[in-house]
């Protein structure tokens, strides 16, 4: 179901790789019973990491804490137009999540506010967006 540009199957004697660049990620979920993510493709892919993984990418600045358990993509979001601490997405990534049916879609609003936890971490994120590393496209992400 997932599209050759979204991940790689690379088979070796060894394993059996799935990979997906990390730019490609706009929402990354973790708790208690497992973690996931949606990608800019509108899917939702399950996977076993923690949040520590973010640490070791090249990206790691782009994607930032907006509540417990749940990161976001930068690149794919602004601040939101109606209420500040409701961030908005690219439309087109909303509209291909309808496509896929994704539940958490009638939840949009929930997921995506910020808390206040993390407030002036988004706020100081979206000032200093222009200064952070162009985003890498080559790193993948191996779940």
């Amino acid at each position: 179901m997932l599209t050759n540009d979204l991940y790689t199957n690379y088979s070796t004697p060894y394993s059996n790789r799935r990979a997906i660049a990390t730019c490609d990620i706009v929402i990354l979920f973790f708790g208690g019973q497992g973690s996931g993510m949606i990608t800019n493709t509108g899917e939702f892919i399950l996977f076993k990491q923690t949040s520590s993984v973010i640490t070791k990418w090249v990206n790691k600045k782009w994607f930032v804490p907006i509540k417990r358990g749940v990161y976001i993509n930068m690149w794919y979001f602004q601040p939101g137009f109606v209420k500040k601490y409701v961030l908005d997405v690219e439309p087109q990534i909303l509209e291909l999540m309808k496509t896929n049916q994704l539940a958490i879609v009638e939840a949009w609003e929930k997921v995506t506010t910020v808390s206040p936890r993390f407030r002036k971490k988004v706020a100081d994120c979206f000032k200093n967006r222009d200064q952070l590393l162009p985003i890498c496209r080559e790193e993948l992400f191996d779940y």
